[in-house]
């Protein structure tokens, strides 16, 4: 038996048949351990209960020393090379088991004897998807647990040398750092028309990758003869796509109403499986993965229209089956055009009286969407959300999409920060322009600062007013928030904030340990966590080890 399938033994079993006192599973659950093979886990990772109670509440020597007694006894057992332990041993240890919980165990020892004989069944039906070395998808399962099934699908993609792929791969973001080509280049490398060329692509697209109800059928070459040997390898991509149970890791660190493909989870998936899939792409198979429980906003386009939205959401159909999120973006934007006065905005009020809902207001689920909208206006259109739940709509909005590639005000301020060559305030990037368009009717630094966010090369510096290019190295754009996330999501544990704000400081002088603290804990969509009564700080969706104890946010 797999030293994993311990999972299945409860800490609640433990005690009910007395392996455990009530006092050390009242202790085990209180830093996050469910069952047995995590407490296995935890003893083995710090090498004792007794060396680290002080960072268990309620646990004394008595408590910890029961608790290092039971690990003792069965880590022995293990034999560590393979992972193993025979059935006989655990039913020792659990001798008052009830006969279902033994049939379980015993179930599992017959159908998985030894960890060779899942890999040998998981690289029969995969390893003619890698024409690379198989040894990579064997060590990453021995240590996490499961396949690394966006690798797997990479391999899929980059071994296929058919036309197909190489048009669809070649025009969307499917493979990060590949040289994007338009629909002209394309056609002229394979002597196609332009349209032909948009014809092939969305026809792939569409028979691998597009969201479906139907799934695909395993095909049977014996008795079906496909035109196209490219035919079969379509359907192959959907039978990949269709095993589910090995994809099924991706939905566990899922929240609970929305996901938007900039999220920390999935980018995380791609880092720890080596994988080049864009976060673009891969958001779009997770989308394609749990459709059934929820609904894809954006995403890739395969019709002749602009993209509706910059990034894709992924929101729980308990929320997109009762309020019509696409129709309200429309409507929320054509409100804010033109708009000639700076105002507050109460997002909740606002939307209380929309009229995107589908059958009728729900009041219990409105801070949800609340919550959801609100994350979709700060992605798509920068409008911040306060602590007091108001938007700060901002004056003459005349357009929320791109300029034109032609000269305009915009490339006139980019032009001034390149030769610049460090952030400028508001004030000062005024004066430049004026300089150089002395008739523009703008007459105020302020009438430029609702433009300077859509410029797709241009960011600004921590709401100060303070604006830069996305180009330059050395200056870190974007907000003291954001220097929070990309620093926590480097690290493997919770930090302090004096960690925290010491990286922070490197890049915004202007901060302190106070000001880190308030931003991480009033932060509107609840991206960070708080462990050991909120002096370590971590992120939402992020797993680390069980002996940090979670604070429930107040």
């Amino acid at each position: 038996m797999l030293k994993e399938d311990l999972k299945h033994i409860t800490t609640e079993c433990l005690r009910d048949k007395n392996h455990i006192s009530v006092r050390a599973a009242n202790c085990c659950r209180r830093i996050g351990l469910k069952n047995f093979f995590e407490i296995v886990s935890y003893f083995e990772y710090n090498g004792s209960f007794l060396k680290n109670r002080i960072r268990i509440r309620n646990a004394g020597q008595k408590t910890c020393e029961e608790l290092d007694e039971l690990c003792v006894n069965v880590i022995p057992k293990i034999k560590k090379e393979k992972q193993y332990i025979e059935i006989e041993d655990v039913l020792e240890v659990m001798n008052e088991l009830t006969e279902p919980e033994q049939a379980m165990l015993l179930s599992f020892a017959n159908l998985i004897t030894k960890s060779e004989n899942i890999i040998k069944e998981k690289k029969r039906i995969y390893e003619k998807y890698c024409t690379d070395d198989f040894s990579f998808v064997i060590d990453f399962y021995e240590k996490n647990g499961h396949l690394p099934m966006f690798w797997i699908l990479e391999q899929c993609i980059v071994n296929d040398k058919s036309r197909e792929i190489e048009i669809l791969t070649s025009i969307f973001n499917i493979i990060r750092n590949k040289q994007i080509l338009s629909l002209k280049e394309i056609a002229e490398k394979y002597d196609l028309s332009c349209e032909r060329a948009r014809q092939i692509r969305n026809d792939v697209f569409r028979k691998t990758f597009e969201i479906r109800d139907k799934d695909i059928e395993d095909p049977n070459p014996d008795k079906k003869k496909y035109k196209k040997d490219n035919d079969l390898n379509l359907i192959r991509y959907g039978q990949l796509l269709q095993n589910k149970r090995d994809w099924s890791y991706i939905a566990e660190r899922l929240p609970e109403t929305h996901i938007s493909q900039k999220s920390f989870a999935i980018k995380e998936y791609l880092k720890k499986e080596r994988c080049n899939l864009s976060t673009e792409f891969a958001f779009h198979i997770v989308a394609y993965l749990l459709r059934d429980n929820f609904s894809l906003l954006g995403g890739f386009k395969t019709v002749r229209k602009d993209k509706f939205l910059k990034n894709a959401f992924l929101i729980r159909k308990d929320f997109s089956d009762i309020f019509d999120f696409e129709k309200f973006i429309k409507e929320f934007t054509n409100l804010i055009v033109g708009n000639k006065k700076e105002y507050s905005l109460d997002i909740a009020e606002f939307l209380s009286n929309s009229a995107c809902w589908i059958s009728g207001i729900e009041l219990n689920k409105i801070d949800d969407i609340v919550s959801i909208v609100n994350d979709i206006l700060l992605q798509e259109i920068n409008l911040y959300s306060t602590p007091d739940g108001l938007i700060i709509i901002p004056a003459m909005r005349k357009t929320l999409t791109p300029l034109p590639k032609k000269k305009s005000l915009l490339d006139v301020v980019y032009e001034i920060l390149r030769q610049n060559g460090n952030p400028m305030h508001l004030d000062e990037i005024f004066i430049e322009f004026k300089k150089i368009l002395p008739d523009h009717k703008y007459t105020e630094a302020t009438r430029l600062r609702s433009w300077l966010q859509r410029h797709e090369a241009i960011s600004f510096r921590n709401r100060k007013s303070v604006y830069t290019l996305k180009e330059w190295k050395h200056v870190k754009s974007g907000t003291i928030r954001d220097a929070i996330i990309e620093f926590l999501s480097e690290k493997d544990l919770p930090q302090t904030a004096n960690a925290i704000t010491e990286y922070v400081l490197q890049y915004f002088s202007e901060t302190n340990i106070e000001s880190v603290k308030v931003t991480m804990r009033c932060d509107t969509i609840k991206r960070f966590s708080f462990f050991n009564a909120g002096r370590l700080f971590g992120l939402v969706g992020k797993e680390y080890p069980p002996e940090y104890k979670e604070t429930k946010r107040q």
